[in-house]
Parts: structure tokens; sequence; C-alpha cells
């Protein structure tokens, strides 16, 4: 009786977890691989050439799928906003005189009218924006943590996104890993 009751709850467990991952949006494996990749111990300090290699391997398996159209060329975001004409929602750039100490170049106020196109909630949220190189963009928040003896610590999270920049910055691509979670925003 035990062994057909640990048998019946085992497959009981397995077909949950079928179900929740049958229940993922197209994308999700890819946007969290993504997000492993920039928040891995080294993630945050990988050079262009060594994120678009990862990024490369990650290519082959699943649908995952960053195509940047890179060159040698390095463009900044062009101050204030950009809007996706599909979905109207919209990112405004703030950028500093001079980069910090991991290269962050401003900031983003991210509007989005549909979940998950730049970030996981349609709520108006601020991100840091971290030049990568060549035209690339990772996004970061600062979270701050308390212990019980009132020390704080605080580390940065990178989004599961990247952005592109195109020459001339008239416009950028945004990208969760997946074709899916790829959008095009043009400057206003």
């Amino acid at each position: 009786m035990m062994m057909r009751n640990t048998f019946r709850n085992l497959l009981m467990g397995m077909t949950a977890l079928m179900l929740m991952a049958a229940c993922d949006p197209k994308g999700t494996w890819q946007m969290n691989r993504l997000g492993d990749l920039l928040n891995a111990e080294g993630g945050p300090v990988l050079t262009i050439d060594q994120l678009m290699d990862s990024i490369s391997e990650l290519n082959r398996h699943d649908d995952f799928s960053v195509h940047f159209p890179l060159t040698d060329v390095d463009q900044r975001p062009l101050e204030g906003v950009y809007q996706n004409p599909v979905t109207g929602s919209t990112l405004q750039f703030h950028l500093a005189e001079q980069r910090d100490s991991i290269l962050t170049v401003g900031t983003v106020d991210i509007n989005q009218q549909t979940e998950l196109e730049v970030t996981l909630t349609t709520k108006p949220v601020t991100k840091f924006v971290q030049a990568r190189g060549k035209s690339v963009y990772a996004l970061y928040e600062v979270n701050t943590s308390t212990d019980s003896l009132g020390t704080g610590r605080q580390w940065a999270s990178w989004s599961r996104v990247l952005l592109f920049v195109y020459p001339g910055g008239d416009s950028i691509m945004t990208t969760r890993g997946s074709k899916h979670f790829t959008h095009i925003f043009r400057h206003q």
C-alpha cells in the first residue's frame, strides 16, 4: 500500500511539472538562459566578444535567437524617448556624461504596454543601462537587503534582456533571447 501511494505521489508530481512546463509562454526558456548568462558570476563583466561567443553557443539550442548586426561602431542610445510602433511601449533614456566603474551610461524609464516585452511587469520601472560594447547594452537594477543586525548589502541584478542600438541611434532592438520577445523601438 505504501509503495502504491509513493508511486502515485511521484506520478502526480511529474504530471504537475509537465503541466507547468507546458504553461510557460513561448520564449521563457530562452529568456531564463539569457538571464542566467548575464547574472552568472562573471556575467556582468563579460567582454562583448565573450558575451557573443556564449550567445552563439546558445543560438544552437531550442529556438534561442539573438542576432545583432554587430559592427565595430559603439553607438549609444540617444537621449529621449524610443517607442515601439506595434505596442506603444516606450523607453526613455537619461544618459550620464561619464561611465562609472561598471560602464553605466545612464538610466532608462520603461513603460511597456505588454508583459515580457522588456521587463516582467507592465508597471513603469527605471533600470540602469550598462554598455557592453559594439552598441550592445544590458539593463540592471540595484537591490538592497538588510540583515537582522541592520547591516545593509547591495547587489546588481541584470535583467533578462539585451539592447542593440542601430548605427545613428534612430532605432533600438530589444531581445530576451527569443524571436517571440524581440522588438524594435524607434526614436521619437
